[in-house]
């Protein structure tokens, strides 16, 4: 089978990296920058079609609500501790101690 210009042979091994998910430079441009009001937004994080994951709608108005409660006390913050990234999936954070500076 090929993929975007890449033939896969039979039985050849392949592997997903999920912190390339999303950061396709073809797709979107400054792909390595959190832009949270990007139009438009191409992205998979919540499936496609008839996969679409049910909790997205929940999921959006989640980190909306955290986001406005957040950003209204404050547009500050400093870096509390070590930052700790899980073994394999480099783009996240495990940990990310804040303190937020007051107005």
């Amino acid at each position: 089978v090929e993929v975007s210009g890449h033939r896969f042979d039979a039985g050849e091994n392949v592997h997903l990296l999920f912190s390339s998910g999303n950061r396709d430079a073809a797709k979107f441009d400054n792909a390595d920058t959190c832009i949270l009001d990007r139009r438009p937004n191409p992205h998979l994080a919540f499936g496609h079609g008839i996969h679409t994951c049910i909790g997205a709608p929940l999921a959006r108005l989640e980190i909306k609500v955290a986001l406005e409660a957040l950003l209204g006390r404050t547009r500050q913050f400093a870096l509390a501790g070590d930052v700790t990234r899980p073994l394999f999936h480099r783009r996240g954070v495990t940990s990310l101690p804040l303190s937020v500076v007051r107005r």
